[in-house]
């Protein structure tokens, strides 16, 4: 599945003044990213990553973004058929060997895919601690479940509060 948003970014520019609109473009551009590189195949895989997102339709998604302060309605993108039939050839060939018929065209697609969504789905790198937290949001994570990746709570409390860089 892929999704299409008209633009999320005219409703941001909305709230310029608002007093999180940073924190706000910081969880959609998380969001962005995270969705971006996804590929579910059913809507149950999506509802595992994301548990509070309410599919209200076969074409439309809910997704809960900064802690549900505000609701992202998404339509599923069912309009490049081409891309996803690359997609599916891609995973098809990966793992073949450079100089190989199979190698070359693997190159060939992943170059014509990567040019295409470079086109098409252009999106901005997160921030990497809005990503963490967007992460720990929809997966029901707490900051203790941090502990064994990053440190001590105090470690994991400094970095989620930007007094300690990653």
């Amino acid at each position: 599945m892929r999704f299409a948003i008209s633009n999320p970014f005219k409703f941001l520019a909305t709230r310029t003044a608002h007093k999180d609109q940073g924190a706000l473009r910081s969880a959609l551009d998380a969001w962005f990213h995270e969705a971006q590189n996804a590929e579910w195949h059913s809507s149950a895989e999506l509802k595992e990553l994301y548990a509070t997102a309410s599919i209200v339709s076969a074409d439309r998604v809910v997704f809960n973004i900064k802690g549900n302060s505000y609701r992202l309605v998404v339509a599923i993108d069912r309009s490049a058929p081409d891309h996803r039939a690359a997609m599916a050839e891609v995973k098809r060939l990966w793992g073949s060997k450079n100089g190989t018929p199979d190698g070359d065209r693997l190159d060939v697609l992943a170059t014509l895919i990567d040019a295409y969504e470079a086109q098409h789905e252009p999106i901005d790198r997160p921030d990497p601690i809005e990503a963490i937290r967007f992460r720990m949001e929809h997966q029901g994570l707490t900051r203790k479940d941090l502990e064994p990746l990053i440190g001590t709570r105090t470690r994991v409390s400094e970095m989620l509060n930007r007094k300690r860089t990653l």
